[in-house]
């Protein structure tokens, strides 16, 4: 090979790894013309080129130039050319939203991985396929085999000592790591990450970086510290003459979504739009906007756009999302057979995968439908689905009080099967103390609701004038956030108080006990008829005895 063309392709190598596309292109574009040039040093200054191309976001060049090289050193029998050039195919595939397009393509370069003789350049072009597909599985949900062959592909980067590759794949660890609830790998991951970019001053590393950071900041409420890092990430972008960051423009809308600054959400989401690929986890948000604002013919169109989408890119944790979403609204609406129809999809698809995400939020789902059942048996079927999460390791503090909710939402709802003073205080008791650690976390959606689940407990304890001072406290945080959804079932809770205040001031001068004065609360819309069950027939499989309801619910929160 001609001196002067291996020491071009070395000086090109350099400056793709420390980020100097753009010099790096015209290298390229000038070398490939000169006489005396190799096909094989062309491909292999194209496949630079390729591989640059991605990274400024030019997916269709990528692929055509990848392509070019896939048919050129098929001619010639060049094994290490053809298992770059389907990276630089599968790194396409996985940026427009084709998940299973780029599993596919990274699997025939791991066929062909054995059969090559450079040790270096093998080493990396493994590394790199095995994290394309390590990066499409976590996409599409997988997130326990992602992991894992994300380690694979860490091996293999450090092995082949390429900086860029290392400090790429840390930062992508640290996000995976996180995912999986491990947030404290995930930081050191992280901090690996950033010095290497920082070192190589590599801009696309540096920017990837600020990515990724953003999510910690948002894991501790630092959001506008998380807005900076996501603006700089997009100014990152815009130095390098690169599209690919603008792909991840909606998490500036995530962020004001979390500051319940809805509006400026929406506006963010829908300009989003005009640059990403990954469609829908932009029309998901919108979707879960339009609920919260409670447009829910909005809410549910949006989110069947998103379905559409993540089906036909093999998406299978937006799909999962989506029918999560979708059986809310459904619920909300009281269209229980088509929120079945709904949750029978979700079965499925957590069937089908067995991933862990995926069957954590059909657990949650079928939780939401059994809850607003009139059958006992369903609510006993719940609370043993929230025990099995309150067990599992990895729950966050926010899912973990999630579940503490949905368990005192039922024990209430014990109280119009098997009405007594000791049940009420013990629901008093676990309200507050599920009260104080919602605040310290500052989940303000859900501190609405243990306002509105203690205001239901007030009536039941005869006390009509705390139960609306409590909706005031509701009321207060449901106006301060602007969440329609909150505000509208709050006006429902008022309005029903209200209708019957004679009837409550009543009950109260005759020291009704709580027997009585729990027939007269409507918990939820869909389980008025629950206090029609009168007995009750779960019997001890050893001793034949029936089971008392309340004893069902022994909670502990």
């Amino acid at each position: 090979m001609p001196a002067t063309f291996e020491k071009e392709i070395q000086e090109v190598d350099k400056l793709v790894l420390h980020g100097d596309v753009q010099k790096a292109l015209k290298i390229i574009d000038k070398t490939v013309k000169k006489e005396g040039i190799s096909k094989e040093e062309e491909l292999r200054l194209l496949q630079y080129k390729s591989q640059i191309k991605l990274l400024l976001g030019s997916f269709d060049e990528s692929i055509q130039i990848a392509n070019g090289i896939l048919k050129e050193s098929k001619k010639i029998g060049n094994k290490i050319l053809q298992a770059e050039a389907l990276v630089w195919l599968g790194g396409n595939y996985l940026y427009t939203n084709k998940f299973n397009e780029c599993v596919e393509v990274v699997e025939k370069g791991l066929e062909i991985i054995p059969s090559i003789s450079d040790s270096s350049r093998k080493k990396i072009t493994e590394s790199m396929l095995v994290y394309w597909k390590a990066d499409a599985l976590v996409n599409a949900g997988d997130l326990d085999r992602g992991l894992k062959l994300l380690n694979e592909a860490i091996s293999l980067a450090e092995e082949s000592g390429n900086r860029f590759l290392i400090g790429n794949h840390y930062i992508f660890a640290a996000a995976v790591n996180s995912s999986c609830n491990d947030v404290r790998t995930g930081l050191e991951f992280l901090q690996k990450g950033e010095k290497i970019a920082n070192e190589l001053g590599n801009k696309f590393l540096i920017a990837f970086h600020c990515q990724i950071l953003q999510g910690f900041k948002i894991r501790r409420r630092e959001y506008e510290e998380a807005i900076v890092i996501i603006n700089k990430m997009l100014s990152l972008s815009d130095e390098i003459g690169s599209t690919v960051f603008y792909n991840f423009k909606g998490l500036l809308g995530n962020l004001y979504m979390r500051m319940f600054q809805l509006d400026k959400a929406l506006e963010i989401f829908f300009e989003a739009l005009n640059y990403t690929e990954l469609k829908q986890y932009i029309y998901a948000q919108i979707g879960r906007i339009y609920l919260m604002k409670y447009e829910l013919e909005e809410a549910r169109k949006y989110q069947l756009q998103s379905m559409e989408i993540s089906k036909k890119a093999g998406d299978k944790e937006s799909y999962s999302g989506n029918l999560y979403e979708l059986i809310r609204i459904e619920m909300e609406l009281n269209n229980i057979s088509k929120a079945k129809e709904f949750l029978d999809q979700l079965a499925e698809l957590d069937k089908e995968t067995g991933f862990r995400l995926i069957n954590y939020e059909y657990r949650l789902a079928k939780v939401i439908f059994l809850k607003a059942s009139n059958e006992m048996t369903d609510l006993v079927e719940a609370v043993k689905i929230l025990k099995s999460l309150l067990d599992e390791e990895g729950l966050l503090p926010s899912q973990r009080l999630d579940v503490l909710y949905s368990l005192l939402e039922i024990r209430i709802k014990e109280l119009q099967l098997s009405a007594n003073e000791a049940t009420l205080e013990e629901a008093w008791k676990q309200s507050i103390r599920l009260e104080v650690e919602v605040d310290e976390q500052h989940l303000r959606e859900l501190l609405v609701n243990v306002y509105r689940l203690q205001s239901q407990l007030a009536l039941i304890d005869l006390n009509a004038e705390k139960a609306i001072k409590l909706l005031d406290k509701a009321q207060a945080i449901a106006d301060e956030i602007d969440v329609e959804l909150l505000k509208k079932k709050i006006s429902n809770d008022k309005e029903r108080i209200n209708q019957q205040l004679d009837m409550w001031n009543n009950l109260q001068q005759q020291k009704a006990p709580v027997s009585e004065a729990v027939k007269y609360v409507s918990l939820e819309k869909t389980v008025q008829n629950i206090t029609k069950e009168t007995v009750i027939e779960e019997r001890d499989e050893e001793t034949g005895k029936i089971i008392e309801y309340r004893k069902l619910f022994a909670l502990k929160i």
